[in-house]
């Protein structure tokens, strides 16, 4: 199953290696999201696993800072609340589902995935390989996310190509989006000057 941003849940690891994230690690990797106009995230995830029980960690998505190759700003609605694993041998998926307001991002933009951990014997399911889009900050405190300058410090990390994903679909498609809000009342209000004509 491919990593990113994806269109279904993915139904099987993305990978056949880990990277270990300990900590306080905040592992960030760049990803074009799918479509035109403006999109939903319905569903962000990984396929993780972790030596012993209990150990937390949070996803979010990040604007792109194209001047300096690293993550920006939070998108809205993108942080998850903690999400606890159980002790497990292999990667299995953690997904958290977006209820209400949905992270909204345009298709075609780059943005960033981010894994921010908070258990030290934590592992990402990955692809060992180059070329990675990807970086990592040290010594964060659970759960305040580094933003702005704080990226340009970031340590470039190219050589995994982690299971990180994000579900998307047409913000139209759910018909609750503040763009098809906006041409609701647009629609009516044309209607209701033709009724009056």
């Amino acid at each position: 199953m491919p990593n990113g941003f994806v269109t279904s849940s993915p139904s099987s690891r993305y990978g056949d290696s880990e990277v270990w994230i300990g900590t306080g690690y905040v592992y960030a990797q760049k990803f074009t999201c799918g479509g035109s106009g403006t999109q939903d995230i319905t569903e962000i995830g990984c396929y993780i696993y972790d030596t012993m029980s209990g150990q937390d960690f949070r996803l979010s998505i990040f604007t792109d800072d194209s001047g300096n190759s690293c993550p920006e700003s939070m998108v809205s609605n993108s942080e998850t609340t903690t999400i606890t694993t159980s002790s497990q041998s292999t990667p299995t998926k953690e997904a958290y589902i977006y209820t209400g307001s949905k992270p909204q991002l345009i298709g075609g933009a780059y943005y960033w995935l981010l894994y921010f951990g908070d258990g030290g014997d934590l592992y990402l399911d990955c692809f060992d390989t180059t070329g990675i889009d990807g970086g990592y900050l040290s010594g964060e405190s659970a759960w305040t996310w580094p933003t702005g300058n704080d990226w340009h410090s970031m340590t470039n990390y190219t050589a995994a190509d982690c299971s990180l994903y994000a579900v998307y679909e047409s913000a139209s498609t759910g018909g609750s989006s503040e763009a098809s809000i906006i041409a609701d009342v647009v629609r009516q209000s044309s209607f209701n000057r033709l009724r009056r004509m």
